[in-house]
């Protein structure tokens, strides 16, 4: 059941609005007039030309590497992601901004589980992006380049503590190769990220 309702995230109530038919077939209990219900929040934003921009890149590589055809791939993995999230069919012309949102990511975690070399001006769409660089870290590949990469600690764990023991899960880190992690030290964090425009994840 879908009901109609206006939210506020301010104090986290919301209001139904307009007339809730066939109310009578959930109620668990009539004299607390209480009832099962669920609450779907739906984007009112479309999704956006950058979004649009990013899905055809990621299309773009991956039928580079793979040797499909771009509208194979485009209807192929619309139906990965309906099916992977149990939802309805999604067409681009017609979704909303979260829902692109969440198929762009699905399309980028695919192709970085299976190895898509990522032409260098998408990884440029993708760079600042909190999921971005938690492919790249997951991945070992250089949030900046592209390269092969080891762990930079943005957060600095301390010196005179053995990195291998400490739980760094809660430190902010960024995958960077070995000539960006010495750029990244030589300059400082600061201004490493804001040359490169990157952001640290926890992880």
């Amino acid at each position: 059941m879908k009901i109609p309702a206006v939210v506020s995230f301010a104090d986290k109530t919301f209001e139904p609005y307009g007339e809730v038919r066939g109310l009578d077939k959930f109620y668990i209990d009539k004299d607390l007039e209480l009832a099962n219900a669920e609450i779907v929040l739906t984007d009112p934003r479309a999704i956006s030309p950058e979004q649009r921009r990013k899905w055809f890149a990621l299309i773009r590589d991956i039928s580079l590497y793979t040797g499909y055809e771009v509208d194979y791939l485009h209807t192929l993995f619309k139906v990965m992601f309906s099916v992977y999230t149990g939802g309805d069919n999604v067409s681009l012309s017609a979704t909303d901004m979260t829902t692109a949102g969440a198929l762009i990511d699905f399309l980028l975690e695919w192709a970085f589980d299976n190895g898509v070399p990522l032409a260098e001006d998408t990884g440029r769409m993708f760079q600042g992006e909190e999921a971005w660089t938690r492919h790249c870290l997951k991945n070992k590949i250089c949030v900046v380049c592209g390269q092969k990469a080891e762990v930079h600690h943005y957060d600095q764990i301390g010196t005179g503590r053995n990195r291998k023991r400490v739980d760094d899960s809660e430190y902010l880190k960024l995958p960077l190769c070995r000539s960006h992690h010495t750029e990244a030290h030589a300059m400082g964090k600061k201004s490493f990220i804001k040359k490169y425009h990157v952001k640290p994840v926890r992880g």
